[in-house]
């Protein structure tokens, strides 16, 4: 993925103030630390143009609840890192997602990335409250994506052509109990 031109990049990091909603319409990309730890940004809501997020954008955002970026395809390294309270991620055309993305997102409960190429490791490290992950039976998933995340409630849905190479992925989630495959 070819990250966007300098142009089409709003500059970063901001001053949160009471910043709490992001609607900004003609955003190509959210630009290394634009709004890290902006604690009163509750909603990224509504990014139809954005495909890149990079490295710490939204990192430490702790009561950010809710993002919807319909056309992100590119989750940069800790970009979303410390959302405590993040619950809903709305990203259908992510296809890929760096080491750390959305470590330490507590309350995150469930992940539809039906696009995904590529998972590096710790992706999604400690998201306690992560009950059902619904992926591409061809997604790369790299060892301990998903470390320390519910060990009790945890589903991975592949979806797509099963191959039989691809039903064994124990080193991508060693707390799992059962997977789940749908073709």
């Amino acid at each position: 993925m070819v990250p966007p031109r300098e142009e089409e990049r709003v500059g970063g990091p901001v001053a949160c103030g009471n910043l709490d909603d992001v609607d900004i319409l003609q955003l190509t990309s959210i630009p290394w630390r634009t709004f890290i730890n902006c604690n009163e940004l509750v909603w990224v809501d509504y990014m139809p143009k954005v495909i890149y997020v990079w490295d710490f954008a939204f990192q430490g955002c702790g009561n950010l609840e809710r993002v919807a970026m319909p056309q992100l395809a590119h989750i940069a390294n800790s970009a979303f890192r410390g959302c405590r309270n993040l619950e809903t991620l709305n990203i259908p055309q992510v296809t890929h997602v760096e080491k750390y993305a959305f470590d330490g997102c507590w309350k995150l409960e469930r992940v539809n990335m039906t696009q995904l190429a590529h998972v590096e490791e710790y992706a999604f490290a400690e998201c306690e409250k992560l009950e059902s992950a619904t992926l591409p039976i061809t997604a790369e998933i790299h060892p301990n994506a998903f470390f320390e995340c519910n060990r009790d409630l945890l589903v991975i849905r592949f979806v797509g052509v099963l191959a039989a190479a691809d039903l064994d992925r124990p080193n991508a989630f060693p707390a799992l109990n059962k997977y789940t495959r749908t073709a």
